[in-house]
């Protein structure tokens, strides 16, 4: 399925935008987005990508904008370990601290 065809997109909110055609880096290191760059990986699906209206990017669940961007994991490495891959390999169950790199799908 592509990732435009989804109407149930995990959304990662937060206070800056990735663009169309932009590259985001994220560092991951809360366990509920931890499981979203797990799940995505395993299965190359994407996530949504959207500006936080209201509240923070760390803790309590954030208010999201309405309109946000379709993103792909492109690269995922560990603190520990670093990888590469296309697709790239699923995120390690024990991660407690991840980077990620997106880009628009």
């Amino acid at each position: 399925m592509a990732c435009a065809d989804r109407n149930d997109l995990p959304l990662f909110p937060l206070s800056n935008v990735l663009f169309p055609g932009g590259v985001l880096r994220l560092r991951i290191f809360e366990p509920r987005y931890l499981d979203l760059v797990r799940e995505c990986c395993r299965d190359g699906s994407c996530f949504g990508v959207c500006l936080i209206i209201e509240g923070s990017e760390v803790g309590a669940p954030a208010v999201p904008a309405a309109i946000g961007t379709i993103a792909r994991i492109t690269d995922f490495y560990t603190l520990d370990r670093a990888c590469s891959a296309s697709p790239p390999r699923a995120a390690s169950a024990s991660a407690s601290n991840a980077r990620v790199c997106a880009t628009t799908a």
